[in-house]
């Protein structure tokens, strides 16, 4: 009948307290007695300090001016936070002027959403305030799927997928993207529809779920990242799915379609499709929609550029990070969307169990 507290302040990304935080603030209330809820003390509560500020100053910079309207705008959609009130935008001005105008070290002290509270040290390779303005949507979870919309005929779909062990270390990610949406002004703007993500999952059982993922979205051409043990995934899909990606070789002529199968994470892929990705976030052309793969992209390390090899001792493998960037390399190689093949149910009337049932594979589970 007791009950645990856990104080701590946010120090880094990683580690057992930010994992604990996490899970807890995306899951949301507890649903059962054994799980914690996440709760969050920003500046805007330090009542006493806050109250030494009598009048707003008609000085504050514009640039405070917009964080005040991006923070509330996530307020009205997110009842966890509270706005930002002209008092204490100053207050918070002033605080910014007390460490020498620095940014970083503001919201590190002073930080007003749990993103904040957890950035640390290092050279992040995504612009934070880019990835902190996103919208992000609550989605429908079915198993260690989330899907943030529906599917619509004729649009181009690519999923990328990064492949993991399956162990309990790194994880097996999925995005989805549609390169047909639209935004508010009726504009072009990719956007990411699903997502999955599990560390549970061996390597071969990962393709039934890159082919139901590729199939509730108009068999959708599947990229699947081939190094490690993305093999054993590519060796099953071959056999049960019919759009997978095979690679292009660039030369200074032409580009050459070859037979091997999956994207290769390489020295001078994955820079290209890491600075990619880095682009179109800059510019404000691509929907993201998940908070959980935000994160990771604020936490992404550009020291990791150059690591492509898998190692056991390194603390993140940033696994939708990479699952999303190689999904937008897709971009120039989706095809409309086609009907589903008649033979297939409908996600709504099959679960993942029962595709793997239909093919003979859960009595080895």
């Amino acid at each position: 009948g007791g009950i645990i507290t856990i104080d701590s302040t946010a120090e880094g990304e990683f580690g057992a307290f930010a994992d604990m935080f996490w899970e807890a603030w995306e899951r949301g209330e507890p649903t059962k007695p054994t799980e914690f809820k996440a709760h969050f003390y920003n500046w805007q509560w330090d009542d006493e300090e806050i109250s030494k500020i009598t009048e707003v100053d008609s000085n504050i910079p514009q640039e405070f001016v917009d964080y005040q309207l991006a923070h509330n705008k996530k307020a009205r959609a997110d009842k966890r936070f509270e706005k930002i009130t002209d008092i204490q935008l100053t207050y918070y001005y002033y605080k910014w002027l007390s460490l020498n105008k620095d940014w970083d070290l503001l919201r590190q002290e002073y930080p007003t959403t749990p993103e904040e509270a957890f950035i640390s040290s290092g050279n992040k390779f995504f612009n934070a305030d880019k990835l902190q303005k996103m919208r992000v949507l609550p989605g429908e979870k079915m198993g260690d799927w989330t899907y943030y919309r529906e599917y619509t005929p004729g649009h181009r779909y690519a999923l990328g997928a990064d492949v993991a062990e399956g162990v309990g270390r790194d994880a097996s990610s999925i995005h989805i993207i549609d390169f047909d949406a639209k935004n508010e002004k009726g504009l072009l703007k990719p956007e990411v529809v699903a997502e999955y993500y599990s560390n549970k999952i061996p390597a071969d059982l990962f393709a039934y779920e890159v082919r139901n993922g590729g199939i509730h979205y108009g068999t959708c051409l599947a990229a699947v990242e081939r190094n490690n043990h993305g093999h054993a995934t590519l060796s099953k899909l071959k056999d049960i799915y019919n759009n997978i990606y095979t690679e292009i070789r660039h030369d200074k002529i032409t580009d050459k379609q070859t037979e091997k199968l999956g994207y290769h994470t390489n020295l001078a892929t994955k820079p290209k499709m890491l600075y990619d990705l880095k682009t179109v976030i800059n510019e404000d052309d691509i929907e993201i929609n998940s908070a959980p793969t935000l994160r990771e992209l604020r936490t992404y390390d550009a020291e990791d550029l150059a690591r492509v090899r898998f190692d056991d001792e390194q603390v993140v493998h940033w696994d939708r990070v990479m699952s999303l960037a190689i999904a937008f390399q897709m971009r120039n190689h989706a095809t409309p969307s086609s009907m589903r093949d008649p033979d297939l149910k409908d996600r709504d009337e099959e679960s993942p169990a029962d595709t793997l049932d239909r093919f003979g594979v859960l009595g080895s589970i």
